[in-house]
């Protein structure tokens, strides 16, 4: 699976990977370390920058670790920040839960982790917003 993961991200270019989960960090970073151990600083995948948090499912059972992946995600916001050459976006609070600054054009997806990438809009694709489709008589 790997080499399709690379052509994706050769393809898609994207200015960062998020890793969620153990399996997509050791995956993509091709390591048996410890989440714990990964997480706060800034790793790389085919010359893109990896942030490492923890899968939603463990923070569902785990709502202590929330806070550490907060800050996991204010990393990886400052971080795709400064891949995207810009300063920090000046309606972008730290906290107010608004996707951790990135624009609202940016969607996440990626075979072994997450990245982020331009999402479809509705006008492009009309499959993206079903309500828009004319009715069928």
């Amino acid at each position: 699976c790997e080499p399709y993961l690379q052509r994706q991200v050769a393809l898609v270019k994207p200015k960062l990977i998020v890793a969620l989960g153990r399996f997509a960090a050791q995956s993509l970073l091709k390591t048996d370390a410890s989440i714990s151990s990964l997480r706060g600083r800034i790793h790389e995948y085919e010359g893109v920058p990896v942030i490492v948090t923890y899968h939603p499912a463990y923070l569902l059972r785990s709502l202590h670790d929330k806070a550490k992946s907060w800050q996991d995600l204010c990393l990886a916001r400052d971080t795709w920040h400064k891949a995207a050459g810009g300063a920090a976006q000046p309606g972008a609070r730290q906290g107010d839960g608004t996707a951790a600054g990135l624009p609202a054009d940016f969607a996440v997806g990626s075979a072994a982790g997450f990245a982020a990438e331009p999402a479809a809009s509705s006008a492009a694709n009309p499959a993206a917003n079903p309500a828009a489709d004319p009715p069928v008589h």
